[in-house]
């Protein structure tokens, strides 16, 4: 065989090796994509934590506790 066919071979396999690794169809990509999706899910119990702040500060504030600081009061403090 010509070394242009096999340079072509090498190169085929070599995208072939790192687009599975991007999908997850190697061991290494598997624990990146897992990592990837533990760090999404803590981030989602973060944002969750988050907005539930954020409710019961706003409830607090309609229920006359005006010790809270006004969100959507844009004023910068003098």
């Amino acid at each position: 065989m010509p070394s242009r066919t096999w340079e072509q071979a090498r190169a085929a396999t070599r995208l072939a090796n790192n687009l599975g690794g991007e999908l997850g169809l190697t061991p290494t990509g598997h624990a990146r994509l897992r990592a990837i999706a533990g760090t999404a899910a803590a981030t989602e119990l973060t944002l969750e934590d988050l907005v539930r702040k954020g409710e019961q500060a706003m409830a607090q504030r309609s229920a006359g506790d005006r010790a809270l600081p006004d969100p959507t009061d844009h004023q910068e403090a003098q």
